[in-house]
């Protein structure tokens, strides 16, 4: 259930969308296609949980066995909702859970019934439908960008209204204006908040692959985590949101040359999304917060994260060229492998997780991936050498993997010049006196001299000569 029953509406306006025939058999016992249903008793009422009918035209029952009918539950189409080409809910239903007509791929006609409260996320994903009427008592819809639907809002309802380019829905009981989404068909480079709207949900441009400009009113107070970074979309046309302007006299947001940030209770400032083009970049102390997607589709390769971060929003470094963090809380670096995508998303899932400044789980999970390269040989040194929430498994497992190919990985860092690596890598002891001359011998060969000199230097210092033995 996507909420708690909103009880009292008194309301049931006839829906002009119905014909009278339509009208006559929702007002009467629709009990009669109650055969056509599965349900489930609730405290609200009676829950449809499954249709399992044959007809292309379905109109809800109103009660079943003397109760009324409340909730169309998740997924109650799916399995036999394939040829079904209208729907028509009872004057008694409530809620639509998410999901309640999925995949119903013949269906061009969903009448909702004044009465009707809730409309869950996506609940008409994969059918034909191109406009949806809402009548004067939906008070809420879930995520409605995602239902990618022309919306035809009933000019009584108090809580949802939309211009020629959004949906917005007024905050009862409080007076502000929530602009929801940008309307499904229209494209916008700039766009204006209007005056008067006072939050932004997070799914707000969701749909605007072009969108580059935004104005922000000075009424504006809260944003939802997330939403100036957009596109989030690998194959969004344009390069996202990159200039903000908002009013002068807003109490909450400010924007300068390098960023949009939010005033904190605390005096600190969240940064919300960074607009430089900076390759390296240090934080400024009173940053406390990173928001989600502050960094999405950045420049940045290098970052220095102050102690002063207190929280960081996962997906902050979202598709971000990031190779190397600087945790300054933690005390040491982390490498990012910026060369390989794919492994590089995986491991910056971890901002942000589990109210972490950084999750090492992620890192982990992807190091006892079977697929060892040189890339992944450094991120386990880093690993071990800096060895935050490190369990003593995973150093030993890491260790062992690295020792199975040594002088196949030590070869290929030489031919990478990753001297700092092969520093590292002696003072964990992966070279003693059984293997460091074969080792100084093949980096001779192949003609990786400073690498070569690093292993001899770590030999003359740590390991010296070896003593004649006379013993027969």
């Amino acid at each position: 259930m996507i909420s708690t029953l909103h009880a009292g509406y008194e309301g049931n306006k006839k829906d002009e969308t119905m014909t009278d025939a339509e009208q006559g058999a929702v007002a009467a016992d629709a009990s009669l296609v109650a055969d056509d249903f599965q349900y489930e008793n609730t405290d609200a009422g009676i829950r449809l949980t499954k249709y399992v009918g044959s007809e292309t035209e379905v109109i809800l029952p109103s009660e079943i066995d003397g109760q009324p009918v409340r909730i169309l539950g998740s997924h109650a189409f799916y399995e036999n909702g394939m040829d079904i080409g209208r729907i028509v809910t009872s004057p008694t239903l409530r809620i639509i859970e998410p999901y309640a007509c999925e995949f119903c791929m013949s269906l061009t006609d969903f009448v909702i019934a004044e009465g009707v409260e809730e409309l869950g996320r996506e609940f008409l994903i994969a059918t034909q439908m191109e406009t949806l009427y809402i009548p004067s008592t939906v008070r809420r819809i879930e995520e409605p960008a995602e239902l990618g639907l022309t919306l035809d809002i009933a000019p009584e309802n108090p809580w949802y209204y939309t211009d020629e380019n959004a949906l917005f829905r007024k905050n009862y009981p409080d007076d502000g204006i929530s602009l929801e989404t940008i309307l499904p068909g229209v494209e916008l480079k700039t766009y204006a908040v209007p005056d008067g709207v006072t939050s932004i949900a997070h799914d707000a441009f969701e749909s605007q692959d072009m969108l580059e400009r935004i104005s922000l009113p000075a009424s504006l107070v809260d944003m939802d985590e997330g939403v100036l970074s957009n596109p989030k979309s690998h194959f969004a046309k344009g390069r996202g949101i990159y200039k903000i302007t908002i009013a002068e006299g807003n109490p909450v947001f400010f924007t300068d040359e390098s960023g949009v940030y939010r005033h904190l209770p605390d005096d600190g400032i969240e940064l919300i999304k960074y607009l430089g083009r900076k390759h390296d970049l240090v934080l400024g102390d009173k940053i406390h917060v990173v928001g989600r997607g502050a960094f999405i589709k950045s420049k940045v390769e290098q970052i220095t994260i102050p102690k002063t971060v207190e929280k960081i929003y996962p997906d902050a470094f979202l598709d971000c060229p990031i190779n190397e963090v600087d945790f300054q809380a933690f005390g040491f670096s982390m490498y990012f492998p910026s060369e390989h995508p794919y492994v590089l998303k995986q491991v910056l899932e971890g901002f942000g997780q589990n109210d972490k400044l950084y999750d090492f789980f992620y890192y982990d999970r992807v190091l006892k991936d079977d697929a060892l390269n040189v890339e992944k040989v450094k991120m386990c040194i880093y690993r071990l050498h800096y060895p935050k929430d490190l369990s003593e498994e995973m150093a030993a497992y890491l260790r062992g993997r690295i020792a199975e190919k040594l002088s196949l990985f030590v070869g290929q860092l030489g031919e990478r010049e990753e001297l700092m690596t092969l520093q590292w890598m002696s003072a964990l002891g992966f070279f003693d006196r059984d293997n460091i001359d074969g080792l100084i011998e093949s980096l001779n060969l192949a003609g990786h001299r400073e690498a070569m000199a690093v292993l001899m230097d770590y030999k003359n210092r740590e390991l010296g000569n070896a003593e004649f033995s006379f013993e027969l």
